[in-house]
């Protein structure tokens, strides 16, 4: 006996209305747009629906116009507006980027690089500091520094690098952790007894194990 298919409105809300986005069938059934973009994905691949394409072809044209209308917003966030995989929203937002539609969204901060701060980056370029570096100095990402590097040297802005200067090193030593020594039985073999007995006869004002203390700590040396 098979089981149920969940959501059956969903289902049949999608095959009749199967060019409409999953936000807009979310907004009639009352479910997440999450959820109808799932419902919608099964379809796709069992082949009983289309991918959602303009007149000129082009796949997922609301992934586009949501990057668009809100160029700053993360992929998840779009993702979940319209119910689609933050995965194929970042993929989307990869070629408008590629193309210079939308700008690459920081991981420090979404603010624009004016020009003091751009100088401020080729400035510590030409001395020598890596893409990295400058980065944590200025707070951008690693790409964000790159890019106004590579531009800046295009243009005769920056001379080429010789030397990279890389963060030095903590070479702080650490604080060697004291163990206590161990509790030595007096299980002694031939040689430790033949050097107690031996010690015995020097250091009458000490026990056996002080003695066996004292001879295997001189083997360990």
């Amino acid at each position: 006996m098979t089981s149920p298919i969940k959501y059956p409105e969903i289902y049949a809300e999608i095959r009749r209305c199967p060019t409409d986005m999953p936000a807009v069938i979310a907004d009639r059934l009352g479910f997440s747009a999450r959820t109808v973009g799932h419902v919608r994905a099964r379809l796709v691949k069992s082949g009983e629906v289309q991918n959602i394409a303009d007149k000129n072809g082009v796949a997922h044209p609301e992934i586009y116009a949501a990057i668009r209308n809100n160029p700053t917003d993360t992929p998840v966030s779009i993702a979940n507006r319209l119910g689609m995989s933050s995965r194929l929203v970042g993929h989307v937002r990869s070629r408008m980027i590629a193309n210079g539609e939308v700008q690459n969204i920081s991981n420090k901060t979404n603010r624009p690089i004016d020009e003091d701060e751009r100088m401020i980056i080729i400035g510590l370029r030409q001395r020598g500091f890596s893409y990295p570096t400058i980065g944590a100095k200025v707070g951008r990402s690693r790409g964000a520094v790159e890019r106004i590097c590579i531009n800046a040297r295009a243009s005769g802005e920056l001379r080429p690098v010789t030397s990279i200067i890389e963060p030095t090193p903590d070479i702080t030593p650490k604080p060697v952790e004291k163990r206590p020594m161990p509790k030595l039985g007096l299980n002694m073999t031939e040689a430790e007894e033949r050097a107690v007995m031996s010690l015995q006869n020097y250091l009458r004002n000490k026990t056996k194990l002080e003695l066996l203390t004292m001879v295997r700590g001189r083997k360990r040396k």
